[in-house]
């Protein structure tokens, strides 16, 4: 297999594993690019060279990570089609390690099919093959001339007008929002806290592509907004700000993801059972709404220290009634996508469900339920083959539980547990929060 990043650390490792290290100019920008073709390498170092960029290459996902881990890279050019995993994985793991870093994704598949999923993991901008020197030099001058994230201040950020609304800090950013810190004074000498999510413009994006990400962007506020549940973020309002840019307006929540927050806290059962149930309690009512989420995961769960949850993030909801044009792509993050998840983005509640029961497993064990080297394997995994169930592992949990996880995450959704009230009645009886 291909050596972990943290294995090579000097220029001699990475020649030696194929990677061509080409910088010269001490003060030119560097341009990765990360292509399994030779010739494409070739066409395209020799194109940003003959212009005034350094350049590196590498042919997989792997050796991209090295390299950006040993050197200083200042834009990515990723083919999404990659030996080794796809370029949108490979994608997602260079902006979790280096957030900062411009990339530009390529590819020969058409440029829709992958551009909701790339804009949302944070691409700059995702460009057709053949690539031409005269479309990719505009990009990669852009991409370069963004101002640097000023940590969570403001800074000298371009912030909406929204009158009435003092912007504090960013909470976080993706590449369809940035989630700010606001407060305003409720006129009787009370200062109220409020997260706003302000939608990006997308500059760099063609017109439809950037309608589509803006109606997943209102979306989302008419899914949340439908929702008033204690386990759910709250939206107070949506509208337009003083450019026309769409925000949402909803409860500060005071606390961290529950992916974050398991790696820092132990917890005993009945803790985890706690917190279960009431993300089993939340999604009843999102399912009585008839809303799917799609994409339930520990990253889009918030918990503060009293173990009190909130599920967020309906940007990739399904509303019964909603204008948005289905698609055949799939959506969601393959870890806890259901089996039928891969195949068709028209899926029920009961592929939630599914993503709970995955859920389960990882905070009962520790580990993910289904994993791979690549998302073709992964969604083999998630398609054919049973996790090793918790018991197996040595995890002391009640028979009972064991039995209900199992058929949470059954392949078949006719064979799963059909309503999440009995997942929530289940773990009702195993629960204590302190």
């Amino acid at each position: 297999m291909y050596p972990e990043p943290d294995a090579l650390d000097t220029e001699t490792e990475l020649f030696a594993e194929g990677v061509d290290l080409k910088r010269s100019n001490p003060d030119a920008k560097t341009i990765l690019i990360v292509d399994d073709e030779p010739s494409i390498l070739n066409l395209l170092a020799g194109g940003l060279e003959f212009y005034g960029y350094n350049t590196l290459v590498a042919s997989t996902g792997a050796y991209a990570e090295a390299i950006v881990l040993e050197k200083d890279v200042d834009c990515v050019l990723l083919d999404i089609v990659m030996p080794d995993r796809s370029g949108v994985e490979i994608l997602e793991q260079l902006k979790r390690k280096h957030p900062d870093l411009p990339v530009i994704m390529i590819t020969g598949c058409g440029r829709f099919e992958f551009a909701v999923d790339c804009f949302k993991l944070g691409a700059f901008d995702l460009l057709a093959k053949p690539v031409l020197l005269e479309t990719l030099l505009p990009v990669i001058e852009k991409s370069l001339s963004l101002p640097l994230p000023e940590d969570s201040h403001i800074g000298a950020r371009v912030v909406p007008e929204i009158e009435g609304f003092r912007f504090i800090r960013v909470l976080g950013e993706g590449s369809m929002g940035i989630v700010y810190l606001v407060e305003k004074d409720d006129g009787h000498g009370h200062i109220q806290l409020f997260a706003l999510k302000s939608f990006k413009q997308l500059k760099e994006v063609d017109h439809s592509t950037r309608a589509t990400l803006k109606e997943r962007f209102t979306n989302e506020a008419k899914a949340a907004g439908s929702i008033q549940h204690p386990n759910v973020i709250k939206v107070y309002d949506s509208a337009l700000d003083k450019d026309g840019v769409p925000y949402i307006l909803m409860e500060f929540f005071d606390g961290m993801n529950l992916k974050a927050y398991l790696k820092k806290n132990k917890l005993n059962f009945e803790q985890k059972m706690h917190i279960l149930k009431q993300i089993a309690f939340a999604l009843s009512i999102i399912h009585e709404k008839d809303i799917c989420h799609r994409d339930l995961k520990l990253s889009n769960i918030l918990i503060n220290d009293a173990l009190l949850v909130k599920i967020m993030d309906f940007g990739i909801a399904r509303i019964k009634d909603s204008t948005l044009t289905p698609t055949a792509h799939v959506m969601g993050t393959p870890a806890y996508m259901s089996p039928e998840a891969f195949s068709s983005a028209k899926v029920d509640h009961r592929s939630d469900i599914f993503a709970l029961g995955s859920i389960t497993y990882e905070i009962l064990t520790g580990k993910r339920a289904f994993r791979g080297p690549d998302v073709t394997s992964l969604a083999y995994n998630v398609r054919f083959k049973d996790p090793v169930w918790p018991r197996k592992l040595g995890v002391d949990i009640p028979k009972p539980i064991e039995k209900g996880l199992k058929k949470m995450l059954s392949k078949k959704p006719e064979k799963r547990i059909q309503n999440v009230n009995e997942v929530y009645e289940l773990f009702s009886e195993y629960s204590q929060p302190h």
